[in-house]
């Protein structure tokens, strides 16, 4: 009964599936999303069954298993693969862009420190969310930069989310108020709003014993001391 079951949901798998390959980011998250919960099915009551009865899985089955697992490796562009891939994963908003491409950045480089950068933003699709909790956890380090010039509300949000995980080593650079200078938050109650929202990041922070520095070249220092003293 259970095979005829299993076998009745992955009979809808064609239906969902691309018969073409497609470099379309949206038609590759569409693929996954739909094949993840037969796969899902089908690997709960196999495994269940293992242990009284031998189940054959048809050679068909082998292929999509195996073509998903290529969908999931191109659109991410990693591979599952022990350990971590990254030594560093580092978040930030536009206004340090150029401080990581000019200085950061070549400075992993010319010490062969492996490194990714957050691809999702807050107008970014959700399948890129996806990837960067993926590379998040391939990461050995996090690293996020809040300055004092933009809003930045949805990096606050997830890394107060990943403090309370408490499963990352995390070094941030945080100001903690909103500069004068920034035009894009004018209403004061807005700013209020942020500022109020950093200070509890801070405080959780500080009660979570999190690498926290309000300069940006000291907790860059702090990252690279930390990867020297545990290679």
């Amino acid at each position: 009964m259970i095979n005829n079951f299993i076998s009745t949901f992955y009979s809808y798998v064609p239906f969902v599936r691309s018969t073409r390959p497609t470099e379309s980011t949206n038609t590759q998250s569409l693929f996954v999303l739909f094949t993840l919960p037969f796969r899902f099915i089908k690997n709960t009551f196999s495994s269940a069954l293992s242990s009284s009865t031998i189940v054959t899985t048809p050679l068909s089955s082998i292929q999509e298993s195996t073509d998903l697992t290529s969908s999931l490796s191109s659109v991410c562009s990693l591979q599952s693969t022990p350990g971590y891939i990254f030594d560093l994963y580092i978040a930030s908003g536009d206004h340090d862009e150029c401080w990581l491409n000019t200085f950061a950045i070549p400075t992993l480089e010319k010490h062969n420190i492996s490194y990714t950068k957050r691809q999702s933003s807050f107008d970014n699709d959700q399948y890129d969310v996806l990837c960067d909790v993926h590379v998040r956890k391939q990461s050995r380090i996090l690293y996020y930069l809040i300055n004092g010039h933009e809003r930045l509300s949805y990096l606050l949000a997830e890394l107060a989310f990943l403090i309370g995980e408490r499963k990352h080593e995390i070094f941030v650079y945080l100001q903690s108020t909103i500069d004068d200078d920034c035009e894009t938050i004018i209403a004061p109650c807005e700013r209020r709003d942020l500022d109020r929202s950093r200070k509890y990041l801070e405080d959780l922070a500080r009660k979570e014993n999190i690498h926290l520095s309000q300069s940006r070249e000291q907790s860059w220092q702090q990252v690279l001391d930390f990867i020297r003293q545990n290679d």
